[in-house]
């Protein structure tokens, strides 16, 4: 888990952490470090999946007091269905996205967000998602209006979101149904 600030020896351009400049997460990195080292991936880590989300839980920790990283933003989340972001939501979830491999922990793939936000955003993508193609999809959230966040409301519980796109939830309902 390096960054360019840091591969070149400028560590106080670091905004990832390191173990000079963050030492909370001191132990993680150096996880990171020996895995590059000695080749270790996703692959051959026993579990990845609970592996990924221990290591995140270090590098992003929650804040149940502090703001949803997505509110009031547009285009958050990434991949092909980015969502419009919450009014007032607070930090629940820790989000890998728009990659969801949960070894994916570097700045600006993992978010500290609301239910709401974390939500809408697998609703909204779990059904195309596709590791590839997500890899290649930036994350550029942007301050939304007060218009657009009202109307993102509205939509969600009107059920105009569910009319245009297939959601997770409602394939689940289906899948369940012909069970």
């Amino acid at each position: 888990m390096s960054c360019a600030a840091c591969g070149r020896n400028f560590h106080q351009e670091c905004l990832k952490g390191c173990k000079r400049c963050h030492p909370k997460v001191k132990e993680i990195i150096h996880v990171e470090s020996e895995n590059r080292l000695h080749g270790s991936t996703a692959n051959n880590l026993r579990d990845p999946k609970s592996t990924g989300r221990k290591r995140a839980a270090i590098l992003y920790p929650l804040d149940k007091n502090a703001a949803c990283e997505w509110k009031n933003l547009k285009n958050c989340g990434g991949g092909k269905r980015p969502i419009i972001g919450c009014l007032d939501g607070k930090q629940q979830h820790r989000h890998h996205g728009p990659i969801k491999d949960t070894t994916k922990n570097f700045l600006g793939n993992v978010h500290r967000i609301c239910t709401r936000c974390h939500n809408h955003w697998h609703e909204l993508n779990d059904l195309v998602y596709d590791a590839r193609e997500y890899g290649l999809l930036p994350h550029d959230p942007e301050p939304a209006s007060i218009e657009e966040l009202a109307k993102d409301q509205m939509d969600w519980m009107n059920g105009t979101v569910g009319r245009k796109y297939e959601l997770a939830s409602s394939k689940n309902r289906l899948d369940t149904k012909m069970d």
